[in-house]
């Protein structure tokens, strides 16, 4: 998924994101290989154009977590609020979660392309935020979710791999999913 990787250049990805900005208000940054499923997405221009935190799919197959993040970016565009505690979030009949995503992991590599794509615009009054979607897993609901790095949280967070709760589970359980 990486357009980079296919051979295009830092100023072509630029452009790309600016002009999806302009088009829709937003942008999204795919972070991964397609084909492992490994890796995050999030978005890029809801901050500017919303004062809305960027939004965060961390553990979840690329090509859904983009799909997600398009669904969910459309509706903060038409208005909705996804940071407001206690309000109970719903996307295709499914409740899910929206945490804070903690300030290491933003200013870390989790959104690397957003402070690169402001930077190269010359914006640095934005103060980059950032809200991580949980999804379900296949065996729990979103608070009890296993499969999807916690980012509200310090700690350095690995997402080829299997969390610290999945590590802790019996191997059983994980021959199973």
């Amino acid at each position: 998924m990486c357009v980079m990787c296919n051979g295009a250049t830092r100023e072509e990805v630029f452009r790309d994101l600016h002009a999806q900005m302009v088009d829709r208000g937003f942008a999204i940054v795919p972070v991964g290989t397609r084909i492992e499923n490994k890796g995050w997405a999030h978005t890029i221009g809801l901050i500017e154009s919303k004062d809305h935190p960027e939004l965060v799919v961390a553990g979840y197959p690329l090509v859904r977590a983009v799909g997600i993040l398009g669904e969910l970016s459309v509706a903060v565009m038409a208005g909705d609020r996804l940071d407001i505690p206690g309000d109970r979030l719903v996307l295709r009949c499914t409740q899910i979660g929206a945490r804070p995503v903690h300030e290491t992991h933003l200013q870390g590599g989790l959104i690397a392309s957003w402070h690169s794509y402001y930077k190269s615009v010359g914006r640095y009054d934005l103060v980059p935020q950032a809200l991580q979607i949980v999804l379900p897993d296949e065996r729990h609901c979103f608070e009890h979710q296993t499969t999807q790095p916690r980012l509200d949280e310090s700690h350095r967070v690995s997402f080829d791999g299997l969390n610290r709760q999945q590590r802790r589970a019996r191997p059983a359980d994980r021959r199973r999913r």
